[in-house]
């Protein structure tokens, strides 16, 4: 949706994922899977401190901004994930 100023445009459109549901369900899974798995054997800190690139999905930890865009964004500090996460 969108305003327009005095009412809200509703736009509509098929996705990706709509167009395949089934495959775009495997696709997701395998994606995100072995990050699941990581955090149930390894727990939070240690899967994220293992894997860089877990890592730097963390947008926030323990009040701390950790991701450069979102802190910008914000205004707010900017703190590296591995450092919050050593907090």
């Amino acid at each position: 949706m969108r305003s327009t100023g005095r009412a809200v445009a509703r736009q509509a459109g098929a996705s990706s994922q709509s167009s395949a549901p089934r495959t775009s369900t495997y696709a997701l899974n395998n994606v995100t899977l072995p990050y699941a798995l990581a955090l149930a054997a390894r727990g939070p800190r240690e899967a994220l401190l293992d894997n860089p690139n877990f890592l730097q999905g963390l947008n926030v930890c323990r009040g701390m901004v950790t991701y450069r865009a979102v802190a910008n964004d914000l205004g707010c500090e900017f703190v590296d994930p591995a450092k919050a996460l050593a907090a």
